[in-house]
């Protein structure tokens, strides 16, 4: 008896553990696909000056030609390239709405031919849900991490933190690092949920994104067809940086003449 009770025993082990498996294979065959199906959405923007790379973020497309990003990721940029999973590089022609108190932008890409993410309604995520997040960290561009939403905080995160005090924020727990700034963060069902925006120093899977319904209500109360702000001029110089260069030796030059003639005197 007691050896059938331990035969038993074993089977139903052993039949769990498979089902372990296998629910591991499935959620990891849905990760392939659900990443497969949304990189050529993701773009690695890479800013420049002077025809160097001084910086990087991560975008991704929710309508024709339209790069939502981080406000950060592009402010003060001089000039923004959008580069593809396939390779493909396509110049930012500028920044279409911005919102700096939730740190988005919309960014117009207008070669850029890509199919939009699709975005969560606003209230849809809860504390446990899975999630996926595919960026370019240190410029890794197509790198898929995943985890949990740990947290939905739609009062921010108190008056105590440095940043995001009263704007609604999500805390998930999927790795990010710089240069995922812009990433979408996304459901099992391939919507996007939030924007990855930072990590929180000094603890452990504290990482945040700006809800979807942030980034929705950018769109809704933003003119999408025109520019508010363009970048500076791309090549090795914008001519504010001539300018100020010209206008700096001119000055540095006079001076050095004033300061000769004294010493003649």
């Amino acid at each position: 008896m007691k050896r059938r009770r331990a035969l038993v025993l074993a089977a139903v082990l052993l039949l769990a553990a498979l089902l372990l498996l296998a629910a591991g294979d499935a959620a990891a065959q849905e990760i392939r696909e659900l990443a497969s199906a949304t990189r050529p959405s993701v773009v690695l923007l890479r800013l420049t000056e002077g025809g160097r790379a001084v910086g990087s973020g991560t975008g991704f497309v929710v309508q024709g030609g339209l790069v939502a990003t981080n406000h950060h990721v592009v402010d003060r940029a001089r000039a923004v390239e959008a580069v593809t999973d396939d390779g493909a590089t396509h110049a930012v022609a500028g920044i279409v709405a911005a919102d700096a108190a939730n740190d988005l932008a919309l960014l117009s890409v207008p070669t850029l031919d890509a199919a939009p993410l699709p975005l969560a309604a606003p209230g849809s995520v809860e504390p446990g849900d899975r999630v996926v997040v595919i960026g370019s960290p240190l410029g890794l561009a197509g790198t898929v991490s995943d985890g949990i939403v740990s947290a939905v905080r739609p009062d921010g995160l108190g008056e105590a933190s440095r940043v995001f005090r009263t704007t609604p924020i999500l805390q998930i727990t999927a790795p990010i690092s710089p240069g995922s700034s812009g990433s979408p963060v996304l459901d099992a069902e391939g919507e996007v949920i939030g924007v990855a925006v930072a990590y929180l120093v000094g603890g452990q899977s504290l990482n945040l994104a700006v809800p979807t319904g942030s980034l929705l209500d950018l769109m809704a109360r933003s003119d999408l067809t025109t520019l508010d702000s363009t970048f500076a001029a791309a090549g090795p110089a914008g001519l504010w940086e001539i300018a100020r260069n010209v206008g700096i030796s001119v000055v540095f030059f006079a001076l050095l003449v004033f300061a000769y003639r004294r010493m003649r005197d």
